[in-house]
């Protein structure tokens, strides 16, 4: 799949596509990792949330950057 500038027309990215197969070994990944997810102890997680809040922070300029690209 083809990510394309709207208002420049210029390719950003090509991704593959999913499928019905892919989707559903992806959905069964998620599955899996919902129960670790589950299992890891309150506080772990409030960091690991605290974390990717910093992360995109961090890079707040770019995402913006990107995201401004795909829909033109």
């Amino acid at each position: 799949m083809k990510v394309i500038n709207p208002a420049t027309e210029e390719m950003i990215e090509e991704t593959a596509e999913d499928n019905r197969l892919t989707l559903s070994s992806k959905f069964q990944t998620l599955k899996q990792v919902q129960t670790q997810w589950q299992e890891t102890p309150l506080a772990d997680r409030i960091s690991m949330i605290q974390r990717f809040a910093e992360l995109i922070e961090t890079n707040k300029e770019r995402l913006a950057a990107v995201l401004t690209s795909e829909v033109g």
